[in-house]
């Protein structure tokens, strides 16, 4: 067979066929359409080191209009970028979780369709997906729900700016409007908390009310807890949040909660059995969560005529009244397992100042 030749419109010629785009790169054949829309599509691996079928792909992908065979166009991208996720691994070395990469494809596919699927990547700009919150903002969701659709999307960008699809990333600048407080923006008083674990009846959550509330667990964290956890001796006590063999802790990191005194009482009320503290009949399935309670909690929040209410809310409420105890901001953080910035941004605002503000006089 002759030697490849590469001219310089990056043509390949062999036995006198010319296929515009296709290049040779280390030994791996390389495609890169015509631009469409003025937009010029980003190179795309043919996955072979032999010409004639690298040839054969590319004369297939030149004539055929389906957004999925096209490089640069949305379809074919964010497929691209599910594969590379699907081997993927997070900071500590492990693979993303099936939730993770299902929540990322929900997310693409969602905005894939209000944008055109074969539309291509290059078009997407900042003004455009602040269009497309607006949108979402008035079907009903909430902000927070917008702005982690803005944060998946953030990822995919960021991928396709590192591997030339694009010159910058478009979510920059975005501003999600979000006119309402949204449920992370708000907490319960002393007296609703107590109020909605009194009107509980059912013991499962009533225990998920008490986690929640006064030790700031994620709903995950509730419904994965363990007998092992909790650590009890003579007038006190903790909840070591750790990983299992069904749970690994956010950001791989485990914690210590202390109990305080009304936790500590109730839990030592309680008898476990099994493998779970709640629900420990009820078992893994497909279900992101080992046993889904939101009916029966939507049904308290309805009798107790706090509807806004959401799981996190517990998670809020348990860190703002701390804050708002006197309790430092540190320890806070230690005990939410969030990081001091975050932690100090969400929760500064609700610091006591009344003993501070007139310290320099």
């Amino acid at each position: 067979m002759n030697a490849k030749v590469v001219n310089e419109s990056g043509q390949k010629s062999r036995r006198g066929v010319k296929v515009r785009g296709l290049t040779e790169i280390g030994g791996w054949f390389y495609y890169r359409p015509e631009q469409r829309d003025g937009v010029r599509p980003p190179r795309v691996a043919m996955g072979t080191r032999v010409f004639d079928e690298a040839m054969k792909l590319a004369i297939e992908m030149s004539h055929n209009r389906d957004g999925r065979f096209v490089p640069g166009t949305w379809v074919f991208e964010s497929a691209k970028f599910m594969e590379g996720r699907r081997v993927a691994r997070n900071r500590q070395g492990r693979l993303l979780s099936r939730w993770t990469l299902e929540s990322d494809e929900v997310v693409l596919r969602i905005f894939g369709v209000w944008l055109g699927e074969n539309v291509p990547v290059g078009l997407v700009t900042t003004k455009k997906l602040e269009e497309w919150c607006v949108k979402l903002r008035k079907e009903g969701k909430p902000g927070t729900t917008v702005k982690t659709y803005i944060m998946r999307l953030h990822a995919f960008f960021v991928w396709l700016v590192k591997r030339g699809g694009m010159v910058r990333n478009p979510v920059a600048g975005v501003k999600v409007p979000d006119p309402k407080r949204t449920r992370s923006e708000r907490f319960l008083t002393r007296e609703q908390r107590d109020g909605l674990i009194d009107l509980c009846t059912r013991e499962d959550l009533k225990l998920m009310l008490m986690l929640g509330f006064h030790a700031g667990l994620r709903l995950r964290e509730m419904v994965e807890a363990r007998p092992e956890w909790l650590r009890l001796w003579p007038g006190g006590g903790e909840i070591c949040v750790c990983e299992t063999a069904t749970f690994i802790p956010k950001d791989g990191e485990q914690r210590r909660i202390p109990l305080n005194a009304r936790l500590l009482a109730f839990l030592q009320s309680q008898v476990f059995e099994g493998a779970f503290l709640v629900r420990p009949d009820v078992g893994h399935a497909q279900h992101k969560y080992r046993w889904e309670a939101r009916k029966p909690f939507a049904r308290l929040l309805k009798q107790a005529g706090l509807e806004w209410v959401g799981w996190h809310t517990l998670r809020h409420t348990f860190a703002t009244l701390l804050v708002q105890g006197g309790c430092p901001i540190a320890t806070v953080a230690q005990w939410l397992g969030d990081g001091i910035e975050v932690t100090f941004k969400n929760y500064v605002g609700y610091a006591p100042v009344a003993a501070h503000v007139n310290a320099g006089l």
